[in-house]
């Protein structure tokens, strides 16, 4: 694969005034000497303040995509890899760090860049360090056996998330959907990067053991604390689906 140019942030975001505006430093922290950061901010639909602490912080890495009203977290996602497929190439690099998490360390994207120079990999995943203490979930799963392991010892592949722009013309709309044919309101992480994982292959999937990313777990209205059991129904859900071929990009 070609050596990545761009790497394209995606942060989507909901009433995270509190937040927002320290990812998006962060971003604007980062070192990068021979590659190009476009942070796509997406804002899906906030009722709090969030417009105006992006556009306070905001500056010339920051792209922002605005939802008219709430639509979900994967709905954010996709807008952010289809501007990445539109101004990038195939393999330039799709970052996930979600609007209220933040880059633990200015040379985050390095390392990252790093990464993909040595290894040729299609993505990456990494730990990080929670804000309440809490250890990180990430490890090497048991790839003969990926979506067992999953269901059985839990979601390994956490932040920092990166992959390959190009996979992501590969997903399919109906594995993001539940028994209602809605998108999943929890657990993106698994309903977009699982398929990643698979069409990249397990010899191109690299774990990073730096902590890239602060995890913030004091936000009140994330997830894992209000949507608990349906991170766990969607996850369930996700890893019944049936597995993606490799992609050769």
């Amino acid at each position: 694969m070609k050596p990545p140019k761009k790497y394209f942030i995606v942060s989507g975001t909901y009433n995270a005034d509190q937040y927002v505006g320290k990812c998006i430093d962060s971003v604007n922290e980062q070192v990068a000497d021979d590659f190009d950061i476009v942070h796509v901010v997406v804002n899906d639909g906030s009722t709090d303040n969030t417009a105006e602490v992006i556009n306070k912080h905001a500056g010339l890495r920051q792209v922002v995509i605005s939802h008219p009203k709430n639509a979900g977290p994967i709905q954010s996602q996709l807008d952010g890899f289809a501007y990445a497929r539109e101004h990038g190439d195939p393999h330039d690099v799709v970052v996930q760090l979600d609007g209220d998490d933040w880059f633990a360390r200015s040379d985050a994207l390095q390392i990252v860049h790093q990464t993909y120079l040595k290894t040729d990999c299609g993505a990456t995943y990494g730990n990080y360090i929670c804000t309440d203490g809490a250890a990180s979930c990430c490890r090497i799963p048991d790839w003969d056996n990926l979506r067992k392991d999953l269901k059985k010892n839990g979601w390994p592949f956490s932040h920092l998330r990166t992959f390959r722009s190009g996979y992501t013309e590969h997903i399919q709309d109906r594995d993001l959907r539940d028994e209602d044919g809605e998108y999943y309101i929890s657990a993106y992480d698994a309903a977009l990067f699982l398929p990643i994982t698979e069409m990249a292959g397990r010899d191109k999937v690299t774990f990073i053991n730096h902590p890239l990313v602060s995890y913030n777990r004091h936000n009140p209205i994330r997830d894992g604390r209000i949507r608990y059991f349906d991170q766990i129904r969607c996850a369930n859900s996700c890893y019944s689906n049936t597995p993606f071929r490799e992609v050769a990009l």
